[in-house]
């Protein structure tokens, strides 16, 4: 479910006039400005193309017009702006490698032009930087989002709405390693500025206070997000109407933290209304009521009712077949959804055919060995997992791995949670040992990642193994530091340290420690009765 983030645009298509003297009015002069204008028509029609997620198309537009560019020169802003876009193409298409190539010629090209501190570098920096932070090349990303904010201030001063798009863009890198600290100041740096240009009851304040709800959802501070998001929400009624599509973008995020804080029938009566929104709008925007749909039936699968999300799937998956050629990540995406929830129905045989399906258009739009394989093979696994077939199991999760590694990083914290989906599935089939050695390998990875609860996920885990193989003594200093990480990260009376001191007690006893795990279930069940005075509460 996507929240709305403040951007900037992706590309900016050059319209600068060149003039010549009376005597240089020549043929060749006639001939540049056919190859301007022919340049300028393929340059729009792959911007359409590029909104549309046509992103072929655009490739094949934006070639078209780096061809009628050369006639420029290699030093005229449109060549550059040119192979901006298509690199933005291949970005699309998951051709990282190629994106950033390209990226770079053209930010040498537009420096050369215009200076390493013109503002005409900023679209071609933040471009470059969503490649990097699509690679989880983080620092290098940072540094060119940092340098982005730097050019901003120096042009329009440390107040303009630039500089605060610029900030949020920063707070992005931040927010995707967890650098949670480093994210909020720049994000409420970012709300001073736009509250002080629009004022506090703009839209684009609503966008600012989006981006901080996140970051608070993130630390678990849900109150703090349902706060802005509230407000944020408050805005967009008063300034658009109730019925706005941006009143549903609010809705829509308000009902993404309900489902995080587990009040999926919350968010489900917000999703409805959402989607009620979106389909009442005359020209309803074809992303946004697909977004509407998908999102409803997300919580309906949460909430268990399969039946329900079934239908709403294969509704989805009906639109995404018309522009299967063009978006195939997408028709990719519907398909892995839809075969989740017949995998739940126990309707394996078509389960299957929709993981197949989707694995063969990952496979031919990103090759063999791109993330977005990797996650749609983590759906095969759980199916052939829950039909029994733990050896084809194995090979499929051994080939998700190799893939992560290669593309992540050995201590990527998506390696680790691939490593523990392995450790499971051994322990699943009875080879301990083998769980043991990559639980223990999940566990050293999550420690030089700064997730603490997903350390202590990964401690429990290792504890639980531990204690099967009677290794008593090394599983009670795991649930020590299990005990210790959560009660410093969610407090004391958080249900998460109640099944701490559960498991914990439950392995004093097998120590013959009756006492002690006596003490250890009389503080669990007193965190565990104010959480369901607290459920009451807001059921009633």
């Amino acid at each position: 479910m996507n929240t709305m983030r403040i951007y900037v645009k992706p590309w900016q298509t050059f319209v600068n006039v060149f003039f010549t003297s009376a005597a240089a009015m020549s043929l060749l002069t006639q001939s540049v400005q056919a190859d301007a204008e022919a340049w300028s028509k393929l340059i729009d029609s792959g911007e359409a193309a590029f909104a549309q997620h046509k992103f072929k198309e655009a490739e094949e537009s934006f070639n078209a017009a780096l061809t009628e560019a050369k006639s420029f020169g290699p030093d005229d802003a449109r060549w550059g702006q040119t192979l901006n876009d298509l690199a933005l193409a291949y970005d699309g298409q998951g051709r990282a490698d190629e994106a950033e190539k390209l990226l770079l010629q053209s930010l040498a090209i537009k420096e050369k032009a215009s200076g390493a501190e013109s503002p005409e570098l900023v679209s071609t920096l933040n471009s470059l930087a969503q490649v990097y932070r699509r690679q989880h090349k983080f620092a290098r990303a940072e540094s060119v989002y940092q340098r982005v904010v730097t050019i901003e201030e120096k042009a329009h001063g440390v107040d303009h709405p630039s500089v605060a798009v610029a900030l949020n863009n920063l707070s992005l890198v931040y927010r995707e390693q967890d650098k949670f600290a480093e994210a909020d100041p720049l994000l409420k740096r970012s709300l001073t500025i736009v509250e002080k240009v629009y004022g506090p009851e703009h839209t684009a304040v609503a966008t600012v206070l989006d981006n901080i709800a996140v970051v608070y959802r993130a630390e678990n501070n849900y109150s703090a997000a349902e706060e802005a998001y509230k407000r944020a929400l408050s805005i967009r009624e008063k300034s658009l109407g109730g019925e706005s599509t941006e009143v549903a973008i609010s809705l829509n995020n308000l009902s993404r933290l309900l489902r995080e804080e587990q009040k999926f029938h919350d968010a489900r009566l917000l999703l409805v209304k959402v989607l009620a929104i979106v389909e009442k709008s005359p020209q309803p925007e074809q992303q946004q009521l697909l977004a509407a749909i998908d999102n409803l039936a997300m919580v309906e699968r949460e909430l268990g009712d399969y039946a329900a999300a079934e239908p709403l799937y294969r509704r989805v998956l009906a639109i995404r077949e018309t522009t299967a050629t063009e978006r195939p990540k997408e028709l990719a995406v519907t398909l892995n959804n839809l075969g989740l929830v017949l995998v739940a129905q126990h309707k394996f045989a078509e389960s299957a055919t929709c993981f197949s399906r989707a694995l063969d258009l990952l496979e031919k739009a990103f090759g063999q060995d791109s993330p977005e394989v990797a996650d749609c093979l983590d759906n095969l696994v759980e199916l052939n997992r829950q039909e029994g077939k733990f050896g084809d199991a194995e090979t499929l999760l051994t080939r998700v791995l190799t893939i992560r590694e290669k593309s992540l990083g050995r201590n990527d914290p998506a390696v680790a949670s691939t490593v523990t989906d392995l450790a499971l599935l051994y322990r699943e089939e009875g080879r301990a040992s083998d769980a043991e050695s990559s639980f223990k390998r999940a566990v050293d990875i999550r420690e030089k990642n700064p997730d603490k609860l997903a350390l202590a996920n990964s401690l429990n885990n290792l504890a639980r193994i531990l204690r099967d193989q009677a290794k008593y003594d090394q599983c009670e200093e795991l649930y020590k530091r299990v005990l210790d990480i959560r009660l410093n990260v969610l407090g004391p009376d958080d249900p998460e340290v109640a099944a701490v001191l559960r498991n914990y007690s439950f392995l004093l006893r097998k120590m013959n420690r009756a006492a002690e795990a006596q003490k250890l279930d009389a503080r669990a069940r007193v965190i565990e009765e104010k959480a369901d005075v607290a459920d009451e509460k807001q059921g009633s």
